[in-house]
């Protein structure tokens, strides 16, 4: 995700990044979530799988929080 996120904001100049995510795959929200993400919409009870209704989830990312999240990492 980061290699696609380096490509995203430095090559393409994109002012943001957004995933929807359903909320039944924890892993993909976790690693959403660990690469800068966060929730800025939820959609409630929108998909139905294995019997029930599930939200879903729309993450987002600006240029300039994922920028001030790589200098953290780089001062560690």
């Amino acid at each position: 995700m980061q290699l696609a996120l380096v490509y995203a904001f430095e090559e393409l100049n994109m002012f943001r990044a957004s995933i929807l995510v359903p909320e039944y795959d924890f892993a993909a929200g976790e690693a959403c979530q660990a690469a800068g993400f966060q929730v800025e919409v939820r959609q409630r009870e929108i998909l139905y799988r294995d019997g029930r209704y599930w939200d879903l989830l729309h993450f987002g990312l600006l240029c300039e929080d994922w920028l001030a999240g790589r200098e953290v990492h780089r001062e560690q």
